[in-house]
């Protein structure tokens, strides 16, 4: 504990992810001394301190260190140091490891598991969407812990593939563990802290500064053996992550784009130019994992044939319009060729389809559920409306419900990890 509270009062003077914190420990040697040092304004001088830093280093008292750990210790959140036995090893030996980490959830998970960063866009299209979620939710199933910086946009999308298989997923903020940022994924902190790990070097507290994101993301990169971009633009934040993990020695993975005309892509347009691992399916990461993660992962997965999305992921075409255009084309070759065996093929199909749909909703129905009194609002609506229906699609749940799009998502997913909801293909969803 003691040994925390240095550490603590490092980065209380001179701020989360402040490289200074480094060449005071260089000449102190230790935490514990660099604080007795920094109290002798004569010393100070031998590191060239802003006035601020100087104050900080006058005015924080190791009282007012404890008062921060208290706080901690009444919201449930952990702390470790460099050095101490939980700290991840991954970021033991980059450039500027972070003094202090504040973390909820089992933080162990870093070394039980292969860990791959997925990094993306804020506004990603309908395709990069897709094959986030069809990827992440394939490497969490076969046992990757998928770690994303808990933004919206593809951030958003793999975390919550990962919960949505029953994966493992590490949220690395660019804020205070307290603080509910993004407003729209506050509900799915404590989905995170049942099933992985939220992690930030910033104080309880902190405000999500936009100076904040790019020092954290030495740490996304850091903690994984990889780095997957999905969408990037030429400028996006994400490029920052994946430069980071190429100085770290990491590979990184690029999605290959929809559009090489697209400027939303131009960042991944780069990188694999440069060199970096296209990736068309999640099979491209895991035979690379493999190798050192056999006894990790689930063999089984490597050996599908079939993957669980058709080719229409990567033209951005929606599956129900794909199955209505496959079939009105069908419909008009019959009417052209005047073939009643073709007449007969579509009908057995329809068959086949009712059919199936009648099992689906028998099925179903035995373990509907009809109570929702531990829901409420926006959760409430949606389980309610979805006990009236089949199952919609998300599109048609915003429309009657006339709720924004975000929320919708983030109730959705909730829905789901608690089995009120069961997700169909094509972004469907009916009641369980």
């Amino acid at each position: 504990m003691e040994m925390l509270e240095y550490w603590l009062w490092l980065i209380m003077v001179f701020g989360a992810g402040n490289p200074k914190i480094w060449t005071v420990i260089h000449v102190s040697k230790t935490p514990k001394r660099a604080y007795y040092i920094l109290q002798d304004e004569n010393q100070r001088q031998r590191f060239d301190l802003t006035e601020v830093q100087k104050r900080a280093a006058c005015s924080i008292t190791l009282d007012k260190v404890r008062a921060v750990l208290e706080n901690c210790e009444k919201k449930n959140i952990s702390v470790t140091y460099f050095g101490d036995s939980v700290y991840p090893s991954g970021l033991k030996s980059i450039y500027n490891p972070p003094a202090v980490l504040f973390y909820q959830g089992n933080i162990e998970i870093l070394e039980e598991y292969p860990t791959l960063t997925v990094v993306g866009t804020r506004k990603p299209t309908e395709y990069s969407v897709r094959v986030a979620n069809w990827i992440c939710s394939e490497l969490a199933q076969a046992g990757v812990v998928i770690v994303s910086g808990f933004a919206i946009g593809l951030d958003s999308t793999a975390h919550r593939a990962a919960l949505l298989s029953r994966g493992k997923t590490v949220a690395v903020l660019g804020c205070g563990i307290d603080v509910d940022y993004p407003r729209d994924n506050a509900g799915a902190k404590k989905y995170i802290i049942k099933n992985g790990l939220l992690l930030t070097e910033f104080l309880p507290g902190t405000e999500p500064f936009p100076r904040n994101f790019p020092i954290r993301n030495r740490i996304l990169s850091g903690i994984s053996r990889s780095t997957l971009i999905v969408q990037a633009p030429e400028r996006s934040g994400s490029l920052i992550t994946a430069n980071l993990a190429l100085e770290q020695g990491k590979t990184v993975y690029c999605v290959p784009p929809a559009d090489i005309f697209d400027n939303r892509y131009a960042g991944v347009v780069k990188y694999l130019r440069d060199g970096a691992t296209p990736v068309f399916s999640h099979l491209d990461i895991l035979n690379e994992y493999y190798a050192e993660f056999a006894h990790k992962l689930k063999p089984s997965i490597l050996f599908e044939t079939s993957n669980s999305m058709d080719d229409s992921v990567f033209f951005g075409t929606d599956e129900n319009e794909d199955k209505k255009t496959r079939t009105s084309s069908k419909k008009k070759s019959s009417d052209e060729n005047e073939d009643p065996s073709e007449n007969n093929d579509i009908k057995k199909e329809k068959k086949e389809e009712n059919v199936a749909d009648k099992m689906q909703q028998e099925s179903s129905g035995d373990m509907k559920i009809k109570d929702f009194s531990a829901l409420n609002g926006i959760e409430l609506d949606i389980a309610v409306l979805l006990s009236q229906e089949h199952q919609m699609h998300i599109d048609a749940i915003v429309e009657r419900l006339g709720a924004d799009e975000n929320e919708v998502a983030s109730a959705l997913t909730e829905l789901i990890i608690e089995g009120y909801v069961f997700r169909f293909t094509g972004q469907c969803y009916g009641i369980l």
